[in-house]
């Protein structure tokens, strides 16, 4: 990328992380080899968590990916309070795309007048288990119908600033298998070398899969039926930039 446009982009994000009013809309869109969205039940019971970008280094799948090499880790019906349970220290361009989308904000002080929509490629989601996997795309998220899962933010409230890192709550309508959800997701922003990174997640009860997004009983087997799974987490840990940014990472 030209030394002019590299200078522009790391202004416009410098801007918008210590607060620079800008008087067009920002625009940023989500650098997708950096970016990914991850799923996890609680309990976990040892295999019970996903991602859109396994190639991180600080991501592991569940137990059964290996019965020879199982980590030396409990697997009871307790409730997790590490979500997600692998966290990443520092965003690495390293993913396949599977989040795309795109923000744009009047005002980087106050968030006013934000918009944005993000989506997750269905087919992209693993837990690091084939067989789970395409079975789960299939029978539980059906993903020839509904190949997405997609955000609509439409507002953010709350933000506040610590340093360098904005925390705030996300509005927008959450849509699984056709069906809109409204949530609220507490969100932070921060800056990191590849550009502006953000993170959000929030849940909802796992019968909720069953009586809202209308999903197989059947399909889903014992976990939510059984009332075994309690809670689904998700979010999403995305980096920002300015259009064409992300072509020289």
């Amino acid at each position: 990328m030209p030394i002019a446009a590299r200078w522009y982009g790391s202004c416009l994000l410098a801007c918008f992380v210590l607060g620079a009013r800008s008087a067009p809309p920002v625009r940023l869109v989500i650098h997708e080899k950096a970016s990914l969205a991850w799923w996890q039940i609680n309990p976990h019971l040892g295999d019970l968590w996903g991602t859109t970008c396994p190639a991180e280094s600080s991501w592991h799948a569940g137990r059964d990916e290996d019965p020879f090499k199982r980590r030396t880790t409990g697997y009871a019906a307790v409730m997790d309070t590490i979500i997600p349970l692998y966290p990443r220290p520092v965003a690495q361009a390293v993913c396949a795309p599977g989040v795309s989308g795109e923000v744009s904000v009047s005002d980087t002080v106050t968030w006013r007048d934000v918009r944005g929509h993000f989506s997750v490629d269905v087919y992209t989601l693993t837990s690091g288990m084939p067989g789970r996997d395409t079975y789960a795309r299939g029978n539980i998220l059906d993903a020839g119908r509904y190949p997405t899962i997609d955000f609509q933010l439409d507002s953010v409230t709350g933000v506040a600033r610590k340093g360098d890192t904005l925390t705030g709550t996300a509005h927008g309508v959450f849509q699984m298998r056709g069906v809109p959800q409204a949530v609220a997701l507490p969100v932070r922003a921060w800056r990191e070398a590849l550009g502006l990174r953000v993170t959000g997640k929030t849940g909802f009860p796992a019968m909720d899969l069953i009586n809202t997004y209308k999903m197989s009983k059947v399909s889903l087997g014992l976990g939510v039926a059984s009332k075994v799974w309690k809670e689904v987490h998700w979010g999403i840990d995305a980096v920002l930039v300015p259009p064409g940014a992300e072509e020289g990472n």
